[in-house]
C-alpha cells in the first residue's frame, strides 16, 4: 500500500523471516529495505539507516490498517462470548497497565523484543504512548484497506472480496459492551 501511494510498481518483495533477519538483509546489502517495528528501526538508526515511512506516515497517505488484534472463528465467539470479553478487557488492562508502569513497560518491551538499548526502548515506549488506542473498535475502513491489499495480493478471491460486506470480517459488539458496561470509560479514567 506504500508503495502503489507512491507510484512504485517494480519493487520485488520477499519474504525474509522475522524483522531480525529483515535487518540483517539490510546490513550485509542484500536488500534494499525493510518493513521494521520499534524498537529495531531504533536501532537500526543508531546503526546509519533512514527510515523512509513511519506509522505517522500512515495516516497522511491514506493507509488505515489493522497490525494487532484478536482474532477467533464467529462460532467460538458466540459459543464463548465471555472468555472473549474478558480477553478483551485482560488486553485493554494491559495497555492500561503500560501507559502508568513505564519501568515495568520497558522492562517486557525489552524482553520480548530482545532489545537492551534504553535509548531505543525508551523511544518505542514513548511512540506507544503517543499511539495508543483506548478505543480498540476495528474501523471499517482499515478492513476495506486490507481485503483490498489482499485481493491486489491474490490472497483471496478477488470476486469474492468485492462481494462480501467488510463487516463480515470483524465484529465490534464485544467493544459495543465494553463501553455499554461503562468498563473502557471506568479504565481510562
Amino acid at each position: 500500500m506504500i508503495l502503489d501511494r507512491h507510484g512504485i510498481k517494480d519493487a520485488t518483495i520477499l519474504q525474509m523471516g522475522s524483522q531480525p533477519e529483515a535487518a540483517t538483509g539490510m546490513r550485509r546489502d542484500a536488500i534494499d529495505g525493510a518493513m521494521i517495528s520499534l524498537p529495531l528501526n531504533y536501532v537500526l538508526a543508531k546503526e546509519g539507516f533512514r527510515e523512509l515511512v513511519g506509522p505517522q506516515d500512515y495516516r497522511k497517505l491514506g493507509i488505515q490498517f489493522i497490525s494487532q488484534g484478536i482474532s477467533a472463528r464467529r462460532s467460538f465467539g458466540a459459543k464463548n462470548r465471555d472468555v472473549v470479553v474478558r480477553l478483551m478487557k485482560a488486553t485493554m488492562e494491559g495497555i492500561k497497565l503500560m501507559s502508568t508502569q513505564e519501568n515495568l513497560a520497558k522492562r517486557i518491551l525489552s524482553k520480548y523484543t530482545r532489545q537492551t538499548d534504553p535509548e531505543s526502548l525508551d523511544r518505542a515506549y514513548r511512540f506507544g504512548l503517543e499511539t495508543l488506542n483506548k478505543d480498540p473498535a476495528i474501523p471499517r475502513e482499515a478492513i476495506v484497506s486490507m481485503v483490498s491489499l489482499m485481493a491486489d495480493l491474490s490472497l483471496v478471491d478477488r470476486l469474492a472480496a468485492t462481494n462480501t460486506p467488510p463487516e463480515s470480517f470483524y465484529d465490534n459488539s464485544f467493544v459495543d459492551e465494553m463501553k455499554r458496561t461503562g468498563f473502557l470509560r471506568d479504565l481510562w479514567k
